[in-house]
């Protein structure tokens, strides 16, 4: 697959035998976040030797000073224990019971917060917009980790108005943001001073573009079914009225075989998984989360495709065939609570179950080949343990902590 690094950001890092992988914004596959680069840390998948191509996401901004607001382009990168009945019975004739060990949400949320101290990624004067926002909607329903999360909810609403022109042409970015502040109860279309909702659809490509109905004018190959489903969840959130020309987009990029590509022109659905190309998992949670935000339920082929690409580990995978990987397990695991049929509860339950063999002693989410915790792959698995619907509101009594 050729490289487009001339869009946006986009960054092509070549290793092993120099073949490219593809990142989705919001997405990750491989690495961790890099904090002098910036830049996600190529980790090789281990069935494969590869490059890697990232979109990195330009989604920072220098915090206001009282010179005014200062632009940055400096890109964004990218087991539960238990006793036995026996041993329980035994402890309990004995002694009083514990308290329970953690389990791995909280574990997880317990690894971020220490991430970000202040609730905040980047850095103080460069704050990420998609990773602050993506951590609050994860560690929305645990009261300890809610609290760091808290103060970056109310550092992006102190700053709303120099951050949201750093996302202007972001979509994924903006619908995150909706999402986390509806999660905790607070109207986007008011985030201080600013309407997240006119901003959102203030992306939308009209009739006579070469996209009409995508969100955002970047190149759509390697993220636009994952930033279009996002940004239909978002405007369910906000209780704003789904485009048709979007729903219609969307629903182009669903394969023959039931899965989502990121682009049907640029990744035809006949593309092979061994080339990168096709259908892929984590498009495929994004663009059924994103039709039933628009009312639609998963077709028969849609519901097919995501249980026959669910490893018996309980897991899945980037591509088909990939091993299963936190990142995209998280991911499916939030599109099918969003979608909320009983025809996926075995498919949750051994996928939730799944999330602890990428669990590290630290409580972070590895991805496969890789000995460290990293950010993101940690984000999207609690995203998918949290249990809710990627519209719902996880803390609504929160909001003054943001506002006030």
């Amino acid at each position: 697959m050729p490289s487009r690094a001339k869009n946006r950001g986009e960054v092509a890092v070549r290793g092993c035998e120099g073949k490219p992988v593809k990142v989705r914004r919001w997405s990750a596959t491989v690495g961790d976040f890099d904090s002098e680069s910036g830049y996600l840390t190529a980790i090789c998948p281990t069935r494969r030797d590869t490059g890697l191509v990232v979109r990195a996401i330009k989604d920072t901004v220098r915090a206001p000073t009282n010179k005014g607001c200062q632009m940055s382009t400096r890109p964004l990168r990218r087991v539960l224990l238990a006793a036995s009945a026996a041993s329980a019975l035994a402890l309990s004739a004995t002694a009083p019971l514990s308290a329970a060990s953690p389990t791995p949400a909280q574990r997880a949320a317990s690894w971020l917060v220490t991430q970000a101290p202040n609730g905040t990624f980047g850095s103080p004067s460069a704050i990420s917009v998609a990773q602050t926002t993506s951590f609050a909607f994860a560690v929305g329903t645990n009261a300890t980790a809610r609290r760091t999360a808290l103060k970056g909810m109310r550092t992006l609403w102190v700053n709303a108005p120099a951050l949201v022109t750093s996302v202007s042409d972001d979509p994924g970015a903006l619908a995150l943001w909706i999402m986390a502040a509806h999660a905790y109860g607070v109207n986007p279309r008011h985030f201080s001073s600013v309407n997240l909702v006119s901003k959102l659809l203030a992306t939308l490509q009209g009739p006579t573009t070469s996209n009409p109905g995508l969100f955002g004018s970047a190149d759509p190959t390697y993220d636009g079914t994952y930033r279009q489903g996002l940004s239909l969840v978002a405007l369910k959130a906000a209780g704003a009225t789904i485009p048709t020309s979007a729903v219609r987009w969307l629903t182009k990029q669903r394969c023959p075989g039931g899965g989502f590509s990121s682009e049907v022109s640029a990744n035809p659905c006949k593309g092979l998984a061994s080339n990168y190309q096709g259908p892929d998992l984590n498009s495929t949670a994004l663009g059924i989360a994103g039709l039933k935000a628009a009312g639609i339920a998963p077709t028969a082929s849609s519901v097919a495709f995501v249980k026959a690409n669910q490893h018996r580990d309980g897991g899945w995978g980037f591509f088909p065939g990939d091993p299963s990987d936190p990142s995209s397990t998280g991911l499916m695991l939030a599109a099918l609570h969003s979608v909320g049929s009983a025809t996926f509860a075995s498919p949750l339950t051994k996928g939730a179950s799944s999330m602890k063999t990428f669990q590290l002693s630290s409580g972070g989410f590895a991805y496969p080949g890789s000995n460290a915790a990293d950010v993101l792959s940690s984000i999207q698995g609690l995203i998918g343990l949290e249990g809710k619907a990627l519209w719902a509101v996880l803390s609504a009594g929160s909001a003054s902590s943001i506002t006030h």
